[in-house]
């Protein structure tokens, strides 16, 4: 992630709503506005509970995992180019289709980003009220481990802050794959620094790439040629690869 304070901006939020909750000495008209939208019946002490077992997972030491795959609704974006292309950089053109079916499979929820300033305090407030509320609702008729709910509960906060992102990002136009999953982790060296990352599993399909531009550069014409015969011998004949029309020199 490029924004040093990405997840913080909502995460700090968060920890103060779920804090309020559980030291406000009455809930009432909280719990009265979450029965409006949602079949549950709660008590006070219960919502205290689950608040303060959030609230120790997301203020503690060692936070729930979250992984990020970032994607742009732009194919060929010169800002992009400038940012992230390295002197001779590619975008890759999926279809959707293979991530609705991982959000169906829960491998990972595929989401807009949303850009702001600052995150509205409220928002968030309604959003983290209405996630407790689909807890309690889905709870109530689970027959199953109490700490799995509440896995449940906490990878639907983790997802939700996931999505927020400095407002000075929004001509990215930026799409991600949240996955929030305790599943094992894979490392890969990014400069000094270990990396986690977990891998997108598609079996022995092709991944759905229907296009790939070639970005500005020294011999945009020699990368097409490489990267049409790189496609080729991985098995995608039928990818179209064209070149940016940015007319940006980026050496």
């Amino acid at each position: 992630m490029n924004d040093k304070k990405e997840i913080l901006h909502a995460l700090e939020s968060t920890v103060e709503i779920l804090r309020g909750i559980y030291e406000s000495p009455c809930l009432d008209s909280l719990i009265q506005s979450m029965t409006k939208s949602h079949t549950i019946d709660i008590s006070t002490d219960e919502l205290k509970e689950v608040a303060k077992i959030v609230l120790d997972k997301l203020d503690g030491d060692s936070k729930p995992p979250i992984y990020v795959a970032c994607f742009s609704e732009d194919e060929d974006s010169l800002s992009q180019w400038r940012a992230y292309g390295g002197g001779q950089g590619i975008s890759i053109s999926f279809d959707t289709s293979m991530f609705e079916e991982k959000n169906r499979m829960e491998e990972g929820r595929l989401s807009s980003v949303v850009y702001c300033d600052e995150v509205d305090r409220d928002e968030i407030n309604g959003n983290i009220m209405s996630i407790i509320g689909d807890y309690f609702s889905v709870a109530s008729f689970l027959v199953g481990d109490y700490s799995d709910n509440m896995k449940t509960l906490e990878r639907s906060l983790l997802s939700f802050l996931a999505k927020f992102k400095h407002e000075a990002f929004r001509d990215e136009k930026e799409w991600r794959i949240i996955d929030t999953s305790d599943r094992n982790a894979l490392f890969r060296v990014r400069g000094s620094a270990l990396v986690p990352y977990v891998a997108l599993r598609n079996g022995k399909k092709c991944l759905p790439v229907v296009k790939v531009t070639v970005g500005p550069g020294f011999d945009q014409e020699l990368t097409r040629l490489s990267v049409r015969n790189f496609l080729n011998r991985k098995g995608y004949n039928d990818i179209k690869v064209c070149l940016s029309k940015a007319p940006y020199r980026s050496f």
